[in-house]
């Protein structure tokens, strides 16, 4: 036992480096239970028993040997190194991994709970997906025979104003000739405006002349009767 001892305390003292730093927390290792001693040396009074895996607060390390500690209860003392080491205990690490199992599981049955409440919230999207779908697509066909039936208005009303524009060629000369015509009446209503006031005037003129003939003549008659009759002479 004890050649095991000193085969394992000298496999630790040659994989352990002589490390210094302040205030570093190691573990006491190779199942082993050491002292915490008040001195540097065996001869000191021990404070406390550690065991395997115990946590220690390196404050110090004065020589190659040993080196100062603090308990987490608090008590101060000096352990040998070479029972030291810097990597945490088996059941340490078995417990935080057991821990982060936990937690992953926690968070998985989390993720879990979301799932299903996501899937059922997708399922119920997808049903009103569908029924908005199926609207879209009745509104869609619905769409498409008014659009069917614009274009057939819309040729229809092509139809009719490229024939009405054919109609308006013939309508726009017929239009001018009636203007023509329309200008043509208007002069010959003013010319016999025209004539029918010469005409007028020729009548009354006509009229005075036949006033002044008829006077003249009843002058001359007139004057005959006052004109003394010569006495016939008898041969």
């Amino acid at each position: 036992m004890k050649t095991t001892i000193s085969i394992m305390i000298c496999l630790a003292a040659f994989l352990l480096q002589d490390l210094t730093a302040y205030a570093e927390t190691r573990y006491v290792s190779d199942q082993l239970y050491i002292t915490l001693r008040s001195g540097k040396s065996q001869q000191h009074q021990i404070i406390k028993t550690l065991k395997t895996d115990t946590p220690l607060e390196i404050l110090g390390d004065s020589d190659g040997k040993y080196v100062k500690a603090r308990t987490r209860d608090g008590k101060t003392g000096y352990v040998l190194k070479q029972y030291l080491t810097e990597k945490k205990p088996k059941y340490m690490i078995i417990n935080r991994l057991k821990r982060e199992k936990e937690t992953a599981e926690q968070k998985i049955e989390t993720l879990k709970t979301r799932i299903d409440k996501l899937e059922n919230k997708l399922t119920s999207q997808k049903g009103e997906y569908r029924e908005k779908l199926e609207k879209l697509g009745e509104k869609n066909n619905a769409l498409g025979n008014q659009l069917a039936a614009s274009r057939n208005e819309l040729a229809e009303l092509k139809k009719t104003y490229n024939d009405l524009r054919r109609q308006s060629g013939n309508l726009e000369s017929i239009i001018s000739e009636r203007n023509k015509l329309r200008n043509r009446n208007d002069f010959l209503a003013s010319e016999v405006q025209k004539l029918e006031n010469s005409n007028a005037k020729l009548k009354n003129l006509a009229i005075i002349k036949w006033f002044l003939a008829g006077g003249g003549v009843f002058l001359i008659g007139w004057l005959i009767g006052r004109t003394p009759r010569r006495k016939k002479i008898t041969w």
